[in-house]
């Protein structure tokens, strides 16, 4: 029987490492040519599926979301769309996956949108990876221009829906900082975690001799600059840090700041 491991994080919160990473361990993400940004001297790109991607930014603009616009994101997925969505899923990306003893799956989207593809597909284990929301913001600066305020919003926002979804799915908790900086540590511990839930088989020694994480390559550090957070994304990043498992935090609701914030883009994009 396949299994099939989610990786669950905030864009910019080391997704794409994370899933390389199972990927050099001996996890199937599909045909190299389906990767989005895929180039020579990095294949696999943002270890993102081209046709993953095509149905998951379409279902989030169906509810009047986007990636970076979830003001008021709370969809009901029990509509002729949605099954329209589950069924494509089905029957192209998720038929692939099934013909692999083990697989991974990735997009930041899915900490919106688990719940819209999890009543056709059985998840083995989830990885949830976290980082810190100042560095994550900084991050999404550089890229997209975003006010630093926008992106701890966003983080905000993704990280609590994403433990919403994950309440009932075996989870594994991976700290960014960790995995970046001591790879050839937590690499080791993330195999030996996904064994202990019955994933069997990822060669942890062959995905630390592919050397795929570059600690030298890790921007935006950020740790001394929590006080340009509100108090509640303080302490929800508190929450994420010391946790063990997904579920030592509760999803919990958006701090008001946040929802100021993520209002205010909203209103921005609709006058534009």
């Amino acid at each position: 029987m396949t299994k099939i491991i989610v990786v669950i994080g905030m864009h910019r919160s080391g997704t794409s490492a994370l899933t390389g990473t199972l990927v050099n361990a001996g996890a199937w993400f599909g045909d190299p040519a389906l990767a989005a940004g895929g180039r020579p001297a990095r294949p696999l790109g943002l270890v993102e599926r081209k046709d993953f991607l095509r149905l998951t930014e379409p279902a989030l603009q169906a509810v009047g979301c986007s990636w970076h616009d979830v003001h008021g994101f709370q969809p009901a997925w029990e509509t002729g769309y949605a099954e329209r969505v589950r069924e494509q899923f089905r029957a192209g990306v998720l038929a692939d996956l099934r013909c692999h003893p083990i697989s991974v799956l990735k997009d930041p989207r899915l900490c919106l949108l688990l719940p819209l593809f999890r009543p056709v597909m059985k998840i083995a284990a989830a990885l949830f990876i976290v980082r810190n929301p100042h560095e994550v913001a900084m991050s999404l600066h550089a890229r997209n221009q975003f006010p630093i305020g926008l992106g701890a919003a966003l983080w905000e926002a993704y990280n609590r829906h994403a433990l919403a979804a994950l309440q009932d799915v075996p989870s594994i908790m991976v700290q960014h900082r960790r995995l970046i900086s001591r790879p050839a540590q937590c690499i080791p511990q993330i195999v030996r975690q996904l064994a202990s839930l019955g994933i069997e088989g990822l060669d942890a020694d062959t995905a630390v001799a592919a050397n795929s994480i570059k600690s030298n390559l890790y921007h935006h550090h950020a740790e001394q600059a929590l006080n340009k957070l509100s108090a509640g994304q303080r302490e929800f990043w508190k929450a994420l840090r010391q946790a063990k498992v997904p579920s030592d935090v509760a999803a919990g609701d958006l701090s008001s700041e946040t929802r100021e914030t993520l209002q205010a883009h909203h209103q921005e994009r609709a006058a534009v």
